[in-house]
């Protein structure tokens, strides 16, 4: 990706490549009866991602000490669980997007019934790959598919899109009372609705955003045999990272934080997220040299 070092950029050519290559096996073949949601799923799945999640678990897995594929698995899922959530967030009912990423939306290509089963199914093969991705019988396993179905379900990401959806409607009603200018100079200080809507948002953001970012990279520390102190510190660097994310995003796109605070403080924003981030991993020293790369590279991505 653009921006990256060369050492950040290989490592994700060479892991998006191997989780591609993985979900090639995982998911049923187009060809298979049947044939329209598979096909459908697959269409999903491999639409141009950049696998920054299951990437991301897999350098964390390193980072922490892990070897070998069985991280894998777990990528793939964290994978197809973003997947799903795309392909929902597309539908009429929601975003009502009929392109993404260049091209025609799942329900857009194949129709509303099959883009709402193609990420229903999706959620089971995700949480059947997760049950046997440890190595200590089934408990690693089973304390992945905790994590992965406490981040998006109703306290995480799915919680996250409803009070998205609650948000829009609030902003855009008539006479609505919420609606705010970001201030004039980084040094005023934000109004008491300002403040009210920002919490709102951060809110949002951390439920719909980095909670699928801070589990990914969490069950890589937890499946890499980390204490829980150690799995926590990168879950809380995850956590970071995503909400640094969402920041860069909204100043890509000029709305979100931005349109609340302004540019130069949703920078100030974003600076923050990512020095959290960083002193999170500063235990790993020298094996969390990629993590700390991948916070430079959210804090400063120009797309």
């Amino acid at each position: 990706m653009t921006g990256m070092t060369p050492r950040l950029a290989r490592f994700f050519e060479t892991q998006s490549a191997r989780v591609d290559a993985a979900l090639d096996q995982v998911l049923p073949p187009a060809k298979a009866h049947p044939c329209t949601i598979h096909e459908a799923m697959r269409y999903a799945v491999f639409s141009g991602g950049k696998r920054f999640r299951p990437v991301l678990a897999i350098m964390s897995f390193q980072a922490c000490g892990g070897k070998g594929d069985r991280i894998l698995n777990a990528a793939c899922a964290i994978e197809l669980i973003h997947a799903f959530s795309l392909v929902h967030d597309d539908l009429p009912a929601l975003d009502n997007d009929e392109y993404r990423r260049g091209r025609l939306s799942c329900h857009a290509q194949y129709g509303e019934a099959v883009g709402i089963l193609a990420g229903d199914a999706m959620l089971p093969l995700a949480f059947g790959l997760l049950c046997g991705c440890g190595t200590r019988g089934t408990e690693q396993g089973q304390a992945a598919v905790q994590v992965l179905s406490k981040a998006i379900g109703s306290y995480g990401m799915i919680g996250g899109q409803i009070a998205d959806l609650e948000h829009v409607a609030l902003m855009e009603s008539p006479g609505n009372r919420y609606r705010v200018k970001p201030p004039a100079s980084s040094s005023k200080p934000l109004t008491v609705k300002a403040q009210e809507v920002l919490k709102r948002l951060n809110e949002i953001n951390a439920q719909k955003t980095a909670a699928l970012i801070a589990a990914s990279a969490g069950i890589g520390a937890l499946l890499a045999g980390s204490g829980k102190a150690l799995t926590q510190r990168l879950s809380q660097y995850g956590h970071s990272l995503g909400m640094g994310f969402q920041v860069t995003d909204d100043l890509l796109d000029s709305d979100g934080v931005v349109s609340i605070v302004g540019e130069a403080k949703a920078r100030e924003m974003a600076e923050r997220y990512i020095g959290e981030a960083k002193q999170q991993i500063k235990p790993l020293g020298k094996k969390a040299v990629l993590l700390d790369e991948l916070a430079n590279f959210v804090r400063d991505r120009t797309a």
